[in-house]
């Protein structure tokens, strides 16, 4: 897993860099993995984020694809009420996505300006 990001591969070849941020249930995230590799195989760098356990989740992306494909583990607040280690839909209340929010600006202050936010 590359928690990092590398500015050179972004801009190698003039490609867009992506920001993926998908809703976190494996009905959104697998898709927005599909999307992200597609995005890749045309020459775009993508920060895929998600929780330490959504990612660890994940099917591998293609090796040839991997170098272009940065996995971002977001960790989500502790929220009073809820078990530790909500990570996905069926633990976290959808009417929250301030949860989110916040630590997505951080981590969007760290990258250089995306082309894109999905």
């Amino acid at each position: 897993m590359d928690s990092g990001y590398s500015a050179a591969a972004a801009t190698a070849g003039g490609g867009m860099h992506v920001v993926i941020c998908p809703l976190l249930a494996f009905g959104h995230l697998l898709p927005c993995l599909d999307l992200a590799q597609r995005l890749v195989s045309r020459g775009h760098h993508v920060s895929f984020v998600s929780t330490p356990r959504n990612i660890s989740r994940l099917p591998p992306v293609r090796p040839a694809l991997a170098p272009l494909v940065s996995l971002v583990a977001l960790p989500l607040p502790r929220v009073e009420g809820h078990p530790d280690g909500s990570e996905s839909t069926h633990d976290v209340p959808h009417d929250r996505p301030d949860m989110v929010e916040l630590h997505l600006r951080a981590l969007l202050t760290g990258l250089p300006r995306p082309s894109m936010i999905g």
